[in-house]
C-alpha cells in the first residue's frame, strides 16, 4: 500500500473521475513539459562580452558608446528575426537542378528564401565592410575596425545559418584584392575594382560575397602536387581554365579566387609542377552578359555532409571557364595566403560564437530544469561542468577577439602606444599574428567540437533530438578543425612560421606572456591570481626552453602537442590579463580555473623533458607507434 505522502506526490497525475481516470489515459499526455531555452540577445545578456568591449575600446573612448549601442542593437535582431532565418536555412537546404525540361544543361542552385536575406541582411551591417577603407574614416583603414568587424560576426556565427562561410572568404578575398593592389601586383583593371567594391559595400543590391577555389580530388591540404587545373592564356590577355574542384563551398557565390597552373604559349610546354607551379585567378562565376549562364562552369553534383547542410558545397567541372591572372605567376600559393589568414580568423570566431552559444542555452537550461526534487543549477557536480564550458568559450573568445585586434593594428599600420616602445610593439604584433593564426584555428575548432557534445550532454535526450538544435550545431562545429588546415597540418604551419621569423617569433610570444604575467602578478590579492601567474611563468619557460634544445625532427613529430601546449599558454595569459583589467570576480576565477588545471606541459612530457624537477619518459617513438598501427605488416 502506498503511503499518503507518496499518493501527494503523484496526486497531480490522478485526476478524479467517478472511475478516476488516470491522466495518461487515452490521448492525455500528462502535466509536465520541460520549458523550452530560447536564443537571447547575445550582447545584452552576456556581461563577460560587455566587459570585454569596455577593455578593448576602453571606458571613456569616444568609440565604445557607439559601437556598444550597434552591438546590442545587432543581438537584438539576432534573438527577434535572425535567428529564426537561420533555422529556415536548417530546414530548406539547397538543392541542385542539373536540366531544364528540354534537356539543357542548367546547372542551377536553388536556395531558400532565408539564405538569401542571410546575404542582405550581412551587407546592412557590414560584416565585411566594418574591416575595409571608407569615405567615414577617410578613406583609411580604423585599427579597430577589425576588432569591431569580428566582434559583430562572433555575435551573428550561431544564428548564421552557416552564411558565416561565404562571409569568411569574401573577407578573404577582399584583402587580398587590396593587399595586390596596394603593391601594383593585382593586374587591376575596372573588373577588379568593381569586385573589391562590392565585396565591401554596405549596399545589398551591390554586394557580392566569393568563394575560394583550392582542394581537388588528389589535393586536400596538399594543394602543391594536388591541384590539377591548368591556365591557358587567351589572346585578350585572359586565361581559360580546365580542371576539376572537388569541394567548392559557397558555390552561389558571385566570384571567386582559384589556384591553377599556366600552360605555356608554344607548342609542347607543359606546366610547371609543385606548388611553385600555381597562379592565382579571379573569375566571375557566372556570365556579365548573361548572369544565369555560369561561365564555363558545370556543377556536377552537391556535397552529401555531416554537417554545414544549410551551405552549398559542391564539385565542379572547370570547362574553359574565363580567368583573370591576379599577382605574380608562379606565386599563386604564396598570394593566397592571405586569404587563408583571414578565412581561419574567422573559423576561429565561428567556433568562439558556437562556444558562446552552448554556454548560454546550457547555463538558462540549468536554471529551469528540475531534476531529482532540485534544479539541476543547484548541483556542484553540473555546475563544475558548466564551469569548464564557460571558461574554455571565454578562453576562445579572448583568443579571438586579441589577435582580431592585433591583426587590426598590422592592417592600419597603428601601434599600440605612443612611446619609444612603438617600433618594438609593431614587430611584436607583425609577428604574433603570424605565429599565433595557425594556433588561433586550430586550438578554438577542436575545443568547439569538444564543447558540442559536452552541450548536448547536459541537455540529456532532449540535446539528443533534433528539434531542440543541438545535434545540427555539433554537426557544424565537426568541419571546423577539418577546413583550411587539419590539427596536424597547422601544427606544421606552426613551425613553418617559426623557421621564417628567422628566430624573432618565439621571443615575441615570451614577451607576450611576460607582460600578462607581469600586468596580472601586481593586480589587487584579493583577485588570487598571483599561483596561477606563478605556475603559467613556469610552465612557459620550460615548454620554451625545451623547444628550444629539441631536434628538428623531434619537434616536428610531436608538432601537435607542442601547439596545444603554446596554445594553452596564451589562452591562460589571456585570461590573467583580462581579469587584472576587469578587476571582476568572475573573471579571477576563470583566470585560476584554466591556469591552475591546464595541462600547460603537455609537449615537455611527450618529448621526455623535465617537468617539475623529474624527467618525463620519453614518448616520442615513431617505430613503436608503427608496430602498434600496422602490426600486420611484420606478420
Amino acid at each position: 500500500m502506498l503511503q499518503a505522502r507518496e499518493i501527494s506526490r503523484f496526486s497531480h497525475l490522478i485526476k478524479r473521475f467517478a472511475h478516476n481516470e488516470a491522466v495518461f489515459q487515452g490521448a492525455k499526455h500528462g502535466s509536465f513539459y520541460q520549458q523550452s531555452v530560447p536564443v537571447t540577445n547575445p550582447f545584452d545578456k552576456d556581461p563577460f562580452m560587455q566587459r570585454y568591449v569596455k577593455v578593448a575600446f576602453g571606458n571613456k573612448s569616444a568609440e565604445l558608446a557607439a559601437i556598444q549601442l550597434d552591438l546590442s542593437r545587432l543581438g537584438n535582431r539576432i534573438a527577434t528575426d535572425v535567428h529564426e532565418l537561420a533555422l529556415d536555412c536548417e530546414r530548406q537546404p539547397p538543392t541542385l537542378e542539373q536540366f531544364d525540361c528540354w534537356g539543357r544543361r542548367i546547372d542551377r542552385i536553388h536556395t531558400s528564401h532565408a539564405w538569401k536575406s542571410m546575404k542582405t541582411f550581412s551587407a546592412e551591417e557590414g560584416f565585411i565592410a566594418l574591416a575595409y577603407p571608407s569615405p567615414s574614416n577617410g578613406g583609411g583603414v580604423v585599427s579597430n575596425g577589425r576588432l569591431h568587424q569580428m566582434l559583430k560576426n562572433l555575435l551573428y556565427a550561431p544564428s548564421s545559418g552557416l552564411y558565416g562561410c561565404p562571409l569568411a572568404m569574401t573577407d578573404g578575398a577582399a584583402k587580398t584584392l587590396r593587399l595586390l593592389d596596394e603593391r601594383g601586383g593585382s593586374g587591376q583593371t575596372g573588373c577588379l575594382s568593381e569586385a573589391y567594391d562590392r565585396l565591401t559595400t554596405r549596399d545589398p543590391k551591390r554586394f557580392w560575397t566569393s568563394g575560394q577555389w583550392m582542394t581537388e580530388r588528389g589535393g586536400g591540404s596538399d594543394v602543391g602536387d594536388g591541384t590539377e587545373t591548368v591556365a591557358v592564356p587567351q589572346d585578350d590577355g585572359t586565361y581559360r581554365l580546365y580542371g576539376f574542384k572537388w569541394f567548392s563551398s559557397a558555390t552561389d557565390s558571385d566570384m571567386t579566387l582559384a589556384l591553377a597552373r599556366v600552360v605555356p604559349n608554344g607548342s609542347g610546354g607543359a606546366p610547371t609542377p609543385g606548388s611553385r607551379g600555381l597562379s592565382l585567378f579571379f573569375i566571375r562565376v557566372r556570365s556579365p552578359d548573361n548572369p544565369d549562364q555560369l561561365n564555363g562552369i558545370q556543377v556536377v553534383r552537391l556535397k552529401n555532409k555531416l554537417g554545414t547542410r544549410q551551405l552549398p558545397t559542391a564539385e565542379l567541372l572547370l570547362d574553359g571557364c574565363r580567368a583573370r591572372l591576379i599577382g605574380e605567376p608562379r606565386r599563386g600559393v604564396a598570394e593566397i595566403s592571405t586569404m587563408l589568414q583571414i578565412t581561419r580568423l574567422h573559423n576561429a570566431v565561428h567556433a568562439a560564437g558556437a562556444l558562446r552559444r552552448f554556454s548560454q542555452l546550457c547555463r538558462d537550461h540549468a536554471r529551469q530544469r528540475t531534476a531529482f526534487g532540485n534544479r539541476i543549477s543547484e548541483y556542484p557536480l553540473h555546475v563544475r561542468g558548466l564551469s569548464d564550458l564557460e571558461v574554455h568559450s571565454r578562453a576562445a573568445c579572448l583568443f579571438a577577439m586579441n589577435y582580431a585586434a592585433a591583426l587590426g593594428r598590422t592592417e592600419s599600420r597603428l601601434l599600440p602606444r605612443g612611446d619609444g616602445a612603438d617600433a618594438a610593439a609593431g614587430e611584436d604584433d607583425q609577428q604574433l599574428v603570424r605565429l599565433l593564426s595557425p594556433l588561433l584555428k586550430l586550438f578554438t575548432a577542436k575545443q568547439a567540437v569538444r564543447q558540442a557534445q559536452e552541450a548536448m550532454e547536459m541537455f540529456g535526450g532532449v540535446g539528443y533530438v533534433e528539434e531542440s538544435g543541438i545535434p545540427g550545431m555539433l554537426r557544424d562545429a565537426n568541419v571546423l578543425p577539418i577546413w583550411e588546415g587539419t590539427t596536424n597540418v597547422l601544427s606544421l604551419d606552426l613551425l613553418r612560421a617559426l623557421h621564417k621569423s628567422r628566430g624573432a617569433a618565439l621571443p615575441a610570444l615570451q614577451r607576450s606572456l611576460e607582460s600578462a604575467c607581469s600586468v596580472a602578478g601586481s593586480a589587487p590579492s584579493v583577485l588570487g591570481l598571483s599561483a596561477p601567474v606563478d605556475r603559467l611563468r613556469a610552465s612557459y619557460r620550460r615548454v620554451l626552453t625545451v623547444a628550444a634544445a629539441v631536434p628538428a625532427d623531434r619537434l616536428t613529430h610531436a608538432a601537435r602537442e607542442f601547439a596545444y601546449s603554446l596554445s594553452r599558454l596564451h589562452c591562460g595569459a589571456q585570461l590573467l590579463q583580462f581579469a587584472a583589467a576587469t578587476g571582476h570576480s568572475a573573471d579571477a576565477a576563470a583566470a585560476r580555473r584554466w591556469c591552475l588545471a591546464s595541462d600547460f606541459d603537455q609537449f615537455v612530457r611527450v618529448v621526455g623533458g623535465h617537468q617539475d624537477g623529474a624527467a618525463a619518459e620519453d614518448l616520442l617513438c615513431a617505430e613503436e607507434e608503427r608496430r602498434v598501427v600496422f602490426e600486420d605488416e611484420s606478420a
